[in-house]
């Protein structure tokens, strides 16, 4: 008995510690989002992943193991992964314009309600009367969203803005799509001949294979290679607080619920990422902003707390 609370203290203390991860990450992207091109931010923090789990995955393969899933597999986590990267630069280029706080949110709501709803079309996973409310809540937070952050800009910009904030919170909604395509795609095609760290490993590296070219092309190598050293030491601790994130999730899911967890990951992660964007970064806040934090913070948690289905 005291060994299995042991293990869940253990457990709930690691998944807090994974949000205090995946905020930090939320910070390094709202700091670079102002600053530098969205796929040259993307590339950067995908090549600490890269770099990490190629070593350890070699290190697997000098000693006879499977490292890379079969074929077929590979195939399509490789189509997954590049729209994993266009969801990325969509994530970071919100960031830019609506701030973290609001694009943070709306991408993690809209997220867990896609994936529901993938689970459903591609999965066969029942969709309760919970989560239908929920993606409702999440659907109409984008609304508030849209008007609440139009309302925080100057009036003499006109339309372009508008244009732009509503743009941006797409942006941000269907960065979660694609988010959530990556999760459902990855449970509907991966077995277990892939790991956690080849998976992880493979969409890493579409980041830095499929936006190093295209950087260079559309940036131009000079421009790249004067990046200040304070930027590029921004970009790569976003990569490397991400890849410790990864790594205590898989730790915690092996102590603790996935309801517990998500509870904890998401309603944290969302919150504290919220909090530092008003507060560190001071972005523009008003009562429509608010109310749309409020929905979309209960969607969250009602798809959070849903128990698996079966």
């Amino acid at each position: 008995m005291n060994t299995t609370r042991d293990r869940s203290k253990v457990g709930t203390l690691l998944c807090l510690s994974s949000a205090i991860g995946y905020t930090a990450y939320n910070v390094c992207l709202r700091y670079a989002s102002s600053r530098l091109d969205p796929s040259w931010i993307n590339c950067v923090q995908s090549s600490v992943t890269v770099g990490v789990f190629g070593v350890y995955l070699a290190w697997q393969a000098a000693r006879g193991r499977r490292v890379l899933p079969p074929r077929n597999e590979l195939l399509a986590l490789l189509i997954i992964s590049l729209i994993t990267q266009f969801g990325n630069i969509l994530f970071v280029w919100a960031m830019s314009v609506v701030g973290v706080a609001v694009t943070s949110t709306l991408q993690t709501g809209v997220m867990l309600g896609a994936s529901a709803i993938l689970g459903l079309m591609v999965l066969g996973e029942r969709v309760s009367g919970r989560q239908v409310a929920a993606i409702v809540l999440i659907t109409v937070s984008m609304v508030f969203f849209s008007i609440g952050a139009q309302t925080t800009g100057e009036p003499t910009v006109g339309r372009w803005l508008s244009l732009t904030v509503v743009l941006a919170i797409a942006a941000a909604g269907l960065a979660g799509v694609a988010f959530a395509l990556l999760t459902v795609g990855v449970r509907k095609t991966v077995t277990s001949n892939a790991s956690p760290e080849a998976v992880v490993f493979l969409i890493s590296t579409m980041g830095v294979v499929a936006m190093g070219p295209w950087c260079i092309f559309r940036i131009g190598l000079p421009t790249l290679c004067q990046t200040p050293a304070a930027d590029l030491g921004v970009m790569l601790a976003a990569g490397a607080v991400n890849l410790v994130a990864f790594l205590l999730v898989t730790k915690s899911l092996q102590m603790i619920s996935v309801v517990r967890f998500n509870v904890l990951n998401n309603g944290l992660t969302t919150a504290m990422t919220a909090a530092i964007g008003v507060v560190g970064f001071r972005e523009p806040w008003n009562g429509l902003l608010l109310l749309g934090m409020v929905m979309a913070m209960a969607g969250i948690l009602m798809i959070s707390v849903e128990a698996p289905a079966g």
